[in-house]
């Protein structure tokens, strides 16, 4: 298989894991910078068309981020979030000891003795999606995830409402 139809067809394994119950209503909003002059949202309802775009030449110079709720396809502020279906847990390099990896990141879920579904190398870290069952009750999530997170000792910036993070095999630009 080809390295982009590999890509796509993780791509989508991921998508479909995190968003399995989504409604055709419920969008996932795609954010992309440069760390310049350059910012654009695409708001998709489709995982395969968002899997094209994600794996398209469109992501090449830009960081690529998407965000954890689905939204209404207007916005991406508190009030245009409908869903939420995972957890997702960030951890930086820069925040822990030389030769901090993902081992460590397992020890830290084995001994909470909370299960996750996916870990993904986001370029300076990890990041950490534990599905749960979908709700709107985007306060109770936030609140969940705030525990679980100060038990990991995750990023704790990273559990916003309006959280992105980046989409897997894109590229991390940020230096």
């Amino acid at each position: 298989m080809s390295d982009i139809l590999d890509r796509q067809y993780q791509l989508k394994k991921f998508f479909k894991l995190l968003y399995q119950d989504r409604e055709e209503e419920e969008y996932i909003r795609i954010f992309q910078n440069n760390n310049k002059d350059f910012q654009k949202i695409s708001y998709f309802n489709d995982i395969d068309d968002l899997v094209k775009y994600a794996t398209s030449k469109y992501v090449k110079y830009n960081n690529t981020y998407f965000t954890l709720a689905t939204t209404n396809g207007k916005g991406g502020t508190k009030k245009d979030l409908l869903n939420r279906y995972f957890l997702a847990f960030d951890f930086d390099k820069k925040d822990y000891q030389q030769g901090f990896n993902h081992i460590d990141i397992l020890n830290k879920f084995r001994d909470a003795k909370i299960h996750y579904h996916a870990l993904v190398d986001s370029g300076n870290g990890y990041h950490v999606y534990v599905c749960i069952n979908k709700t709107d009750d985007i306060d109770k999530v936030k609140e969940v995830q705030e525990a679980l997170c100060n038990k990991l000792k995750a990023d704790k910036n990273a559990i916003k409402t309006t959280q992105i993070l980046r989409v897997p095999y894109t590229y991390n630009i940020k230096n």
